[in-house]
């Protein structure tokens, strides 16, 4: 923690604020850096987790990267990861029993409680169909669930203390 010390003179008092008024530009500054490196790190693990998907025909990272974008300033600061794919929702709960969990459940930890579940996306389909057809004509089996989204974040929750600890050190 950062301490300053000063008298109760005038010139005093002005150092002391000068020196509070760089402290809290070196601190806005080390809070973007924090939110900017923590959702770097999450970044990394959601490219990962997107492209593993064995849909190549729904998969749009190549076309459209996940961005960091800084929302306000210090000291409401925030970072969110920011994508603009059509089939991250596919991706991230899944699609089809071919791949994932029986018909009304959920491979995602929050699967259930967002109410996307397997067969849930084709009302009606009751788990009848182990395939169907993509706008392309093509047949498929679906999407197994990658949850890029939510190993992203678990990741971000994992590395946040280390993260702070290397960004703000000994502030």
């Amino acid at each position: 923690m950062k301490t300053i010390r000063f008298s109760l003179d005038e010139k005093s008092i002005a150092r002391a604020i000068k020196s509070l008024e760089v402290y809290e530009r070196k601190l806005a500054a080390k809070n973007k850096t924090f939110i900017r490196r923590l959702t770097e790190r999450g970044i990394e693990v959601f490219e990962e987790k997107y492209s593993e998907t064995n849909a190549d025909e729904y998969t749009d990272l190549a076309h459209d990267k996940p961005v960091l974008v800084l929302h306000g300033s210090y000291p409401d600061l925030t970072g969110e990861i920011s994508f603009s794919g059509k089939s991250l929702l596919f991706i991230e709960f899944g699609t089809g029993i071919y791949y994932n969990t029986p018909v009304g459940t959920s491979p995602h930890p929050k699967g259930g409680e967002l109410g996307m579940t397997i067969g849930g996306y084709r009302p009606g389909s009751k788990g009848r169909f182990e395939w169907w057809q993509i706008p392309s004509g093509e047949i498929t089996n679906g999407i197994r669930a990658r949850m890029p989204v939510w190993n992203a974040a678990q990741k971000m929750a994992e590395v946040a203390v280390s993260v702070a600890q290397e960004v703000y050190g000994g502030t």
